[in-house]
């Protein structure tokens, strides 16, 4: 599998490069808009800044260590 990044002009999909494929490949199409990959941005941001907050020798707790648990929470 191959993951190209193309833009559409108006009327075709342009890719970057031109590319080979055999007759028959199945081509699957993803668009993101403008929402999507600001939304994708801030998800980004937010997920390296929580890394930040744990170190790669953080210990896993047990549950018996929490204090309050979330009725909702579904593992």
């Amino acid at each position: 599998m191959v993951a190209i990044k193309a833009i559409c002009d108006g009327e075709k999909i342009v890719l970057p490069r031109q590319i080979s494929l055999p007759v028959g490949d199945v081509i699957v199409v993803f668009v993101e808009t403008s929402g999507d990959m600001e939304k994708r941005q801030w998800s980004e941001l937010a997920a390296h800044h929580l890394s930040r907050a744990y170190g790669d020798d953080e210990p896993e707790y047990p549950t018996d260590r929490v204090k309050e648990p979330n009725p909702e929470y579904r593992p």
